[in-house]
């Protein structure tokens, strides 16, 4: 059984829908021939909302969250897929649960237009652009944002304090190499550091700090020894003590001027542990020069006054191919011959050391010589003879 409705009360509910609705001119919702909306177009053309004029078939669609053109379809870019209250296409709609438009990844709700940008590799804020701290430019998989909540692969963690320096990143083994590995701001911190100079020792280039160089401080690790200390430090009548003093003088090698006492100071002389080597000094000339592989004289040259047929900086004395032809001295038969050629079987058919052009003249060394030869360069390793050549 149907429940009675009041006469009054339907008069009351029709009056406070009608308050509510948008007031539109000669609105008529029985006729559907009329047209509601003003569109130019009714219930009977198809019109699929006759109370909105932005609904009409073949209306252009705009981006507002509605059917425009009354196709039954709301175009997926007015759709706002993953929640985050932005659509794709710029937005002229009025809906309460879209913000905005020109959502840039409609499938992510991470991304949208003014999104704040975190650490996670990807474009936020749609700018069209990843910041640059979400990067790994130096590939040891790490970034410098932190913390890391991107999902990118090959990427670790963030924090990275040089994304410039592949050796450098949080966690990283610290080596002695003057640079911070692990990213703990402190360089080399597992190393000795004799001066407390910031420096480890193993890169430190004075690691006491006394401002000699550890390649001449003969005491590396004592500020109170150094190159010119000429005072005796613990008192012992002694400047040498344990240090090396090579020409047994009363001065370490270390404070020495001059470690083989040949005259020479040790910052011209080209051995300062050989007393017969040494460089002209002011007075005099330099060591006599031998014909070895030495330079006895500190000139720069084992040649000097000898012989260097070749011109290869090596004298003949010493130079096992005299003259650069490719075949020793002890099997060449010109050693002092033509320089400038390499010896071939084009150029030397004997292999004899010999150029076949201008110096050799038995080419194929069968004891004829080439002008007599009637195949000069011909068959190797036989003598002519009355046996072997009967003409």
């Amino acid at each position: 059984m149907s429940p009675v409705r009041s006469p009054v009360l339907l008069i009351l509910t029709a009056l406070l829908f009608s308050s509510c609705a948008p007031e539109l001119t000669g609105f008529n919702p029985v006729d559907p021939s009329h047209d509601n909306d003003g569109d130019g177009v009714t219930e009977l053309d198809g019109d699929c909302h006759d109370g909105d004029p932005a609904q009409f078939p073949g209306n252009p669609e705009v981006c507002d969250g509605i059917d425009n053109d009354c196709d039954g379809e709301v175009p997926s870019e007015e759709q706002d897929d993953d929640g985050d209250s932005y659509v794709g296409c710029a937005w002229l709609g009025d809906l309460d649960e879209i913000t905005g438009g020109d959502d840039c990844d409609d499938g992510d709700a991470a991304r949208f237009l003014g999104n704040p940008e975190v650490c996670d590799g990807i474009d936020n804020d749609c700018d069209e652009v990843v910041p640059e701290d979400e990067d790994d430019r130096d590939g040891d998989g790490y970034v410098e944002c932190a913390p890391w909540t991107g999902s990118t692969t090959g990427i670790i963690a963030g924090g990275d304090c040089d994304d410039s320096e592949y050796a450098r990143f949080p966690g990283n083994a610290e080596i002695c190499d003057d640079i911070d590995n692990d990213c703990n701001q402190t360089v080399d911190d597992s190393f000795p550091n004799f001066d407390a100079d910031g420096q480890a020792d193993c890169v430190d280039l004075d690691d006491d700090g006394d401002g000699d160089p550890d390649v001449t401080d003969c005491a590396p690790f004592d500020a109170a020894i150094y190159t010119g200390d000429t005072s005796d430090s613990d008192c012992d009548g002694s400047l040498v003590d344990e240090d090396s003093n090579f020409d047994g003088d009363e001065e370490p090698d270390c404070i020495d001027l001059d470690d083989d006492n040949d005259g020479d100071p040790d910052a011209t002389d080209c051995n300062d542990t050989d007393a017969s080597i040494f460089s002209a000094p002011l007075l005099g000339p330099g060591a006599p020069e031998l014909c070895d592989t030495i330079d006895s004289d500190c000139d720069g040259s084992l040649v000097d006054e000898f012989d260097d047929l070749d011109g290869d900086s090596e004298p003949d004395c010493t130079d096992t191919d005299d003259d650069n032809d490719g075949i020793t001295d002890t099997a060449d038969s010109c050693p002092n011959g033509d320089t400038g050629w390499t010896a071939s079987s084009a150029t030397d058919h004997d292999s004899d050391g010999c150029q076949d052009t201008g110096e050799d003249s038995d080419d194929d060394n069968d004891g004829i010589t080439d002008t007599a030869d009637s195949c000069a360069s011909g068959e190797l390793n036989w003598t002519s003879s009355t046996t072997t050549d009967h003409d």
